[in-house]
């Protein structure tokens, strides 16, 4: 999805319509997990026709692609490129050409709806087939499942769990509504982005900050649990200031693409 949002702001800004090539190293009906309900060909092809504005940007798969030959960390990976085939990645980083270009956007007007009260969406990587890097589990399973139930028993909050193994239409139908998303960096977050939904992710990392501006950065473990030490204080200090921050965003972006 971070392409995408790039995809469509660069659009925006420069007036062009943008055809977005997706190089694959993998065949069409590619899995990455066996138990994937979908692949990530259909799940970018799903979620892109949400997308505010989805004329803006055309997508090309390929498919078993040898273009991109690097190791995963490589510095000099290119992840999106608007300029050209040798461009590298100091230059990506200025924020002029590729993945570090302002991914400001939002998913159609009508897609914003009413939200639930009380209903949190929750993910984190516990389930995940593969565990990710050691920055996003400073929060532990434990101290995901005791949240989950002290929020789910003791508030009495509609507490909702997603994993990759949900469809992404069931997730994105799940933060559609929601009051606000707990979560890792990762997995479903621009979904949350691109609502500009209240959020927490326990981070000190500056991609959290680029990813989801609209989220609250809790620098360690113990200052993320904090938000949550008693009903009390989440809903009169911890949500208000994540409803404070995510909207400070949503009309930054609203005002920086006519989002009307």
């Amino acid at each position: 999805m971070q392409m995408l949002n790039v995809a469509h702001r660069w659009s925006y800004n420069n007036h062009q319509r943008v055809n977005v090539e997706f190089h694959w190293e993998h065949g069409e009906n590619f899995l990455y997990h066996p138990d994937d309900p979908e692949t990530i060909v259909q799940r970018t092809n799903w979620i892109a026709d949400k997308y505010h504005q989805k004329d803006r940007v055309k997508i090309t798969h390929v498919f078993k692609s040898d273009r991109f030959q690097y190791k995963f960390w490589d510095k000099q990976k290119v992840r999106i490129n608007f300029v050209g085939r040798d461009i590298v990645d100091q230059q990506e980083r200025t924020g002029q050409t590729g993945a570090w270009y302002n991914a400001g956007w939002f998913f159609k007007k009508e897609e914003l709806i009413g939200t639930k009260p009380k209903k949190i969406v929750v993910f984190n990587s516990r389930k995940n087939a593969e565990p990710p890097r050691i920055w996003k589990r400073m929060v532990d399973g434990d101290d995901w499942i005791e949240l989950m139930r002290k929020m789910r028993e003791d508030w009495e909050y509609n507490v909702i769990e997603l994993t990759y193994r949900h469809p992404i239409e069931t997730a994105y139908r799940q933060i559609q509504n929601c009051d606000a998303v707990i979560c890792y960096d990762g997995m479903w977050h621009w979904i949350a982005r691109n609502f500009c939904k209240p959020m927490i992710i326990p981070s000190k990392e500056g991609i959290t900050s680029y990813a989801t501006p609209n989220a609250i950065k809790a620098k360690d473990r113990d200052t993320f649990l904090e938000y949550f030490k008693t009903q009390k204080k989440f809903e009169e200090e911890s949500f208000p200031e994540m409803k404070e921050v995510a909207l400070k965003q949503y009309h930054k972006t609203q005002r920086e693409i006519r989002y009307v």
